[in-house]
């Protein structure tokens, strides 16, 4: 830390940022993986600007990526090292003059100073008057003259009673009080014409809505008023992934026919010994090029998969299986990972999938996986 002080030439919040590594790293300016919410924190400023600021510090040699630069593992931040050498190499920073209190001239030894001199700053006169002292108040103010100009004291109006103050009344309870899920949560009969409306089935919607809101401990007003619209935009969602996407309909004019389902389009591949997904096919070349390791890449086809062929869009047709999962692929319909300066990582819907297929890994059918 007395490095930075001492060289780093930059202030502000660069210094700020420094210092804040240099508190954290070792003295060879190593062991250094902060993440940006730390350093933001340390500094006072947003994870945006902290970000910005890393950045910086990288491309003008400061600090040097040493480790998980393009990602890695859930969690994991980037690790950096602080140039300690360029520091060193840097000049001494100038250091502000100090102001000293002035100093007063003594006379030369066996020089007495003249008697008789008024003092410039010393109004008095050098003689008192006859039969007593002079002071610098006497000189200056004439106390007689003064008391018979001085105003008569000013009369203070009577005190006002001190208000007294109101209790204020307390606010009433919210009427609409939230809950988490109950466990005896069961649809009322709303719902069940609902969703026989929609053609969705219950027994399978109502575990799904529960597993949902039980892991995310959501807080409701109205448990029945949630479900219902749960029903709703589960028929929107299996009405838009029925909806042949503009690759397969391109596909699918191409050649002239409506196409097969994903589980049809399987039992091909496993027929002729080919993998669904070509090993020269564009969408392995976009997502090596994205960052989305191998692992990443598996989950991406087993979510798509089990989607068309036991979830709700199993009965699609498509002429283009191979471009219909590279359109998921680019419009991250399941929304398993997210990208920023520290890679690709697993959102909480890829962490519960990675977790759930590792789990059923070895009873799943791997035979015409991507």
């Amino acid at each position: 830390m007395t490095l930075v002080w001492d060289k780093f030439p930059a202030s502000g919040s660069e210094l700020l940022t420094m210092l804040a590594l240099a508190d954290w790293c070792g003295d060879d300016g190593g062991s250094l993986y902060p993440s940006m919410a730390a350093v933001a924190g340390k500094i006072r400023a947003s994870e945006k600007q902290a970000r910005r600021i890393i950045q910086g510090l990288v491309k003008d040699g400061y600090l040097t990526v040493v480790g998980n630069e393009h990602g890695g593992a859930p969690g994991t931040t980037k690790q950096f090292r602080m140039n300690t050498q360029k520091l060193a190499s840097l000049p001494d920073l100038p250091k502000k003059p100090t102001k000293t209190a002035p100093t007063y001239v003594t006379p030369p030894v066996g020089v007495t100073p003249p008697t008789g001199v008024p003092d410039p700053s010393h109004p008095c006169p050098l003689t008192p008057p006859t039969g007593g002292s002079l002071t610098v108040i006497d000189t200056l103010i004439d106390t007689s003259r003064e008391r018979e100009r001085a105003p008569a004291p000013a009369t203070l109006p009577p005190a006002l009673p001190t208000p007294i103050a109101t209790p204020k009344e307390p606010k009433p309870k919210s009427k609409s009080a939230t809950t988490t899920y109950p466990t005896d949560f069961a649809p009322d009969t709303t719902a069940q014409a609902l969703a026989q409306n929609l053609g969705l089935n219950l027994d399978e919607e109502h575990p799904r809505f529960a597993d949902h809101h039980a892991s995310k401990g959501t807080r409701m007003a109205d448990w029945q008023a949630a479900f219902r619209n749960w029903l709703r935009n589960s028929a929107k969602y299996a009405q838009s992934e029925k909806a042949p996407s503009k690759t397969a309909s391109a596909a699918s004019s191409r050649q002239n026919g409506a196409g097969n389902t994903l589980a049809q389009h399987l039992a091909d591949c496993r027929s002729k010994s080919v993998k669904a997904i070509p090993e020269n096919h564009p969408v392995r070349t976009y997502m090596n090029t994205v960052g989305l390791d191998e692992v990443m890449q598996q989950m991406a086809w087993i979510r798509f998969s089990d989607e068309h062929t036991t979830g709700r869009s199993k009965d699609v047709l498509c002429a283009d299986w191979p471009g219909r999962f590279a359109d998921s692929v680019r419009g991250r319909w399941y929304k398993l990972w997210f990208i920023n300066d520290a890679g690709v990582q697993l959102t909480t819907e890829g962490q519960q999938t990675l977790r759930w297929y590792d789990a059923q890994q070895q009873e799943r059918d791997g035979g015409a996986a991507a």
